[in-house]
């Protein structure tokens, strides 16, 4: 608004400043002015709206205005064709806008060039109060309008954010008084926000996720008590008989406690093996892993144990099957693997291991008949504690082996998967091998 104004004013000054040079003319090689042409009052008042001062080229004073009095207007020292501008103060205080033209005045002579007289310098002043009264006027009306706006603003604009932000408020509230007792309440989505709805329904989703994994870990509490409780209670009778009746303590004892110790260290290191590899990665040690004598090693440490329930093992192995992981995690996952085939498998039934390699990924599945299993059983084969009755109900195991096995097969980058084919469990370990093995699928089958 100031650059606009200015520049009006300052358009009109330019106007009045080239009609006072126009009406400069040349006789007898003088600058002459003629007053009859103009407005005395407008450049001749006492009360002046303009005041003017005119030079010839050598520096001469030709004519002034009369109400400029003894005030000198000071020449500019490079004047040009183009009108210069510029604010100041006459000696009697006035602030003024100056105007300044190099000119070249018209001859008496029609027929003489206008650029072959010598040229004038005019300078025209006009008083600007006018002007900084307007512009004082706008300023006051702009800062009177910003602030009439801020005013409500700064009252209106927390009210509305205040109303606003309320649901969000309610929702921080709600979320505040959430703890593990109260996982089964829901966040309300209805009379929110649209712009919420997506945020609560996400939260809902969590609060679904915290409740299953707060139940299972419920679970697996109350499933570890009731572990440890019965092997305790056989500690706790076998110390008392042995105290209250010394003398007829048996050699049978001792070896009790101790089978009952190494169950209880079993249980005890697999679970912190399986708390330790969710919460760091386990240490690998990448080898080249043969997995066919692996696998009749394993079988070896548990065929006793496979003759006595009756069991028998087809193997269909190819002679050589390489692999490049860690050979100490790999055997865990295999024996806990046949572990499980021979302990739950239908007495007198076959258990059938095969194995191998298709486009640098081994499967190595171990599958035996279970009878009492159902399709619905295989998303808990995999769980903590999960066992079976009447199949799964004898206490020298604690149902950790598959969870085990699982979780080392992830650390490994592998997967562990069950299936059921009619009564037949199947669960398979795959994986990729290392790709500079030049190790190929051989037809070729070796007996265990």
């Amino acid at each position: 608004m100031r650059e606009s104004l200015t520049h009006q004013f300052d358009d009109a000054l330019c106007t009045k400043l080239m009609a006072l040079a126009s009406s400069v003319e040349m006789e007898d090689g003088h600058l002459g002015f003629d007053r009859s042409d103009q407005n005395p009052r407008q450049f001749d008042s006492a009360n002046p709206v303009l005041i003017f001062q005119i030079w010839d080229s050598g520096g001469h004073e030709v004519t002034r205005s009369q109400s400029l009095a003894d005030d000198l207007l000071p020449p500019p020292h490079h004047a040009t064709p183009a009108p210069e501008l510029w604010d100041m103060r006459l000696t009697n205080g006035l602030p003024v806008r100056v105007a300044s033209l190099l000119f070249y005045p018209s001859p008496a002579d029609k027929s003489t060039p206008t650029n072959s007289a010598p040229g004038g310098v005019a300078v025209m002043a006009t008083d600007r109060r006018g002007l900084d009264s307007t512009l004082g006027t706008v300023a006051l009306v702009l800062i009177g309008s910003s602030l009439l706006i801020l005013v409500p603003t700064a009252v209106v604009v927390p009210w509305v954010l205040r109303r606003e932000l309320a649901p969000v408020k309610d929702l921080a509230e709600q979320a505040q008084k959430l703890d593990a007792e109260t996982l089964t309440e829901r966040f309300s989505t209805q009379g929110i926000p649209g712009e919420l709805v997506p945020i609560t329904e996400r939260l809902n989703d969590l609060l679904v996720r915290l409740q299953s994994t707060f139940a299972r870990e419920r679970q697996f509490s109350d499933d570890l008590a009731h572990e440890f409780r019965t092997p305790i209670s056989e500690l706790r009778s076998l110390a008392e008989v042995s105290l209250k009746w010394p003398s007829k303590r048996k050699p049978e004892a001792d070896q009790d406690t101790l089978a009952i110790a190494i169950q209880m260290e079993s249980m005890i290191n697999r679970l912190f093996l399986i708390s330790r590899s969710h919460q760091v990665s386990l240490p690998i040690e990448a080898q080249v892993v043969e997995l066919v004598g692996m696998v009749s090693s394993l079988w070896s440490a548990i065929e006793s144990r496979a003759v006595e329930r009756g069991l028998s093992l087809a193997a269909e192995l190819p002679a050589k099957l390489e692999i490049r992981s860690d050979p100490v995690l790999v055997r865990s996952i295999l024996s806990n693997l046949l572990d499980n085939a021979v302990e739950y498998a239908s007495e007198r039934g076959l258990v059938r291991i095969t194995a191998s390699i298709q486009e640098m990924h081994f499967s190595v599945a171990v599958a035996n008949p279970a009878p009492d299993l159902t399709s619905r059983d295989l998303s808990n084969l995999f769980e903590r504690f999960w066992r079976k009755d009447p199949a799964r109900s004898g206490s020298e195991h604690s149902g950790l082996g598959l969870s085990l096995a699982r979780t080392l097969a992830a650390s490994l980058g592998y997967g562990l998967n069950a299936s059921l084919n009619g009564q037949t469990l199947t669960l398979t370990l795959y994986g990729p091998i290392d790709p500079k093995t030049s190790t190929q699928p051989n037809n070729k089958s070796s007996p265990l």
